[in-house]
Protein backbone atom coordinates (compact mmCIF):
# COMPACT_ATOMS: atom_id res chain seq x y z
CA UNK A 1 0.00 0.00 0.00
CA UNK A 2 1.32 3.75 -1.12
CA UNK A 3 0.58 6.49 1.32
CA UNK A 4 1.55 10.00 0.51
CA UNK A 5 1.71 12.69 2.92
CA UNK A 6 0.85 16.33 3.22
CA UNK A 7 3.84 17.27 5.48
CA UNK A 8 7.37 16.51 3.55
CA UNK A 9 5.38 15.23 0.59
CA UNK A 10 6.94 11.75 1.26
CA UNK A 11 5.63 8.46 -0.04
CA UNK A 12 5.41 5.57 2.75
CA UNK A 13 4.94 2.36 1.45
CA UNK A 14 3.63 -0.58 3.38
CA UNK A 15 3.36 -4.60 2.65
CA UNK A 16 0.05 -5.69 3.70
CA UNK A 17 -0.56 -9.62 4.04
CA UNK A 18 -3.27 -11.12 2.48
CA UNK A 19 -3.81 -13.95 4.99
CA UNK A 20 -3.45 -12.14 8.23
CA UNK A 21 -3.39 -8.71 9.71
CA UNK A 22 0.31 -8.45 9.82
CA UNK A 23 1.56 -4.75 7.91
CA UNK A 24 4.95 -4.63 7.50
CA UNK A 25 6.23 -0.76 6.80
CA UNK A 26 8.91 -0.94 3.54
CA UNK A 27 10.06 2.33 3.32
CA UNK A 28 9.61 6.24 2.82
CA UNK A 29 10.38 8.16 0.03
CA UNK A 30 11.06 12.00 -0.80
CA UNK A 31 9.37 12.87 -3.90
CA UNK A 32 10.36 16.16 -5.61
CA UNK A 33 7.79 18.72 -3.47
CA UNK A 34 7.46 19.17 -0.37
CA UNK A 35 3.30 18.56 -0.12
CA UNK A 36 1.98 15.07 -1.88
CA UNK A 37 -1.80 15.28 -1.87
CA UNK A 38 -2.56 12.45 -4.06
CA UNK A 39 -1.28 8.79 -5.08
CA UNK A 40 -2.66 7.04 -8.87
CA UNK A 41 -0.82 3.71 -9.52
CA UNK A 42 -0.61 2.70 -13.61
CA UNK A 43 -0.11 -1.03 -13.50
CA UNK A 44 -0.22 -1.47 -17.20
CA UNK A 45 3.22 0.70 -17.28
CA UNK A 46 4.30 0.50 -13.14
CA UNK A 47 4.42 3.98 -12.92
CA UNK A 48 2.80 6.48 -10.07
CA UNK A 49 1.33 9.53 -10.72
CA UNK A 50 1.70 11.83 -6.81
CA UNK A 51 -0.20 15.44 -7.20
CA UNK A 52 2.04 17.74 -5.76
CA UNK A 53 -1.06 20.07 -4.03
CA UNK A 54 1.86 23.19 -3.64
CA UNK A 55 2.33 26.12 -5.74
CA UNK A 56 0.50 25.78 -8.75
CA UNK A 57 0.03 21.89 -8.68
CA UNK A 58 2.22 19.83 -10.30
CA UNK A 59 2.07 16.21 -11.31
CA UNK A 60 4.90 14.51 -10.54
CA UNK A 61 5.22 10.95 -12.34
CA UNK A 62 7.99 7.73 -11.08
CA UNK A 63 9.21 4.79 -11.33
CA UNK A 64 8.84 2.59 -8.41
CA UNK A 65 12.83 2.57 -8.58
CA UNK A 66 14.25 4.61 -6.13
CA UNK A 67 17.89 6.13 -5.27
CA UNK A 68 19.77 7.70 -2.28
CA UNK A 69 20.81 11.23 -2.64
CA UNK A 70 20.98 11.95 1.90
CA UNK A 71 17.96 9.95 1.58
CA UNK A 72 15.50 7.75 -0.43
CA UNK A 73 14.23 9.10 -3.56
CA UNK A 74 11.60 7.65 -5.99
CA UNK A 75 12.94 7.87 -9.32
CA UNK A 76 11.29 10.75 -11.37
CA UNK A 77 10.58 10.13 -15.37
CA UNK A 78 8.47 13.77 -15.49
CA UNK A 79 6.59 16.57 -14.33
CA UNK A 80 3.37 18.30 -15.19
CA UNK A 81 1.97 21.72 -14.26
CA UNK A 82 -1.57 21.67 -13.62
CA UNK A 83 -3.66 23.48 -16.11
CA UNK A 84 -5.06 25.36 -13.04
CA UNK A 85 -4.16 26.29 -10.02
CA UNK A 86 -6.39 26.39 -7.08
CA UNK A 87 -7.18 23.67 -3.83
CA UNK A 88 -6.73 21.01 -5.96
CA UNK A 89 -6.43 17.61 -3.91
CA UNK A 90 -7.52 14.63 -5.92
CA UNK A 91 -6.66 12.67 -9.31
CA UNK A 92 -7.71 10.54 -11.28
CA UNK A 93 -5.95 8.84 -14.23
CA UNK A 94 -6.86 6.63 -17.01
CA UNK A 95 -4.05 3.93 -17.35
CA UNK A 96 -1.62 4.29 -20.40
CA UNK A 97 -2.76 1.44 -22.10
CA UNK A 98 -6.49 2.74 -22.25
CA UNK A 99 -7.18 4.99 -25.83
CA UNK A 100 -8.97 7.76 -23.84
CA UNK A 101 -6.05 10.08 -22.10
CA UNK A 102 -8.49 11.21 -19.69
CA UNK A 103 -7.41 12.69 -16.40
CA UNK A 104 -9.90 13.66 -13.50
CA UNK A 105 -8.92 16.06 -11.01
CA UNK A 106 -11.11 17.84 -7.72
CA UNK A 107 -11.00 21.30 -6.66
CA UNK A 108 -11.95 21.29 -3.06
CA UNK A 109 -13.04 24.88 -2.72
CA UNK A 110 -15.17 24.23 -5.79
CA UNK A 111 -14.05 27.06 -7.39
CA UNK A 112 -15.62 28.45 -10.28
CA UNK A 113 -18.24 25.66 -9.81
CA UNK A 114 -15.52 23.53 -10.46
CA UNK A 115 -15.28 20.87 -8.23
CA UNK A 116 -14.52 17.87 -10.65
CA UNK A 117 -12.42 18.27 -14.03
CA UNK A 118 -12.70 16.27 -16.76
CA UNK A 119 -9.58 16.73 -18.99
CA UNK A 120 -9.83 14.62 -21.92
CA UNK A 121 -6.32 15.03 -23.68
CA UNK A 122 -4.36 14.10 -21.03
CA UNK A 123 -1.38 11.97 -22.94
CA UNK A 124 2.06 12.22 -21.20
CA UNK A 125 4.04 10.72 -24.24
CA UNK A 126 4.91 7.39 -23.42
Amino acid sequence: MFVCHQNGGRVYVFDLSPTSSTVTFVGAYKTRRDESADLEFDRSNGHLYIWHNTGDNYLEVTTLSSYVNGERYLTPIAEFLSPKGGNLEGIGILPASDSNNWCLITDDSNQDGAALMWFRSFNPGW
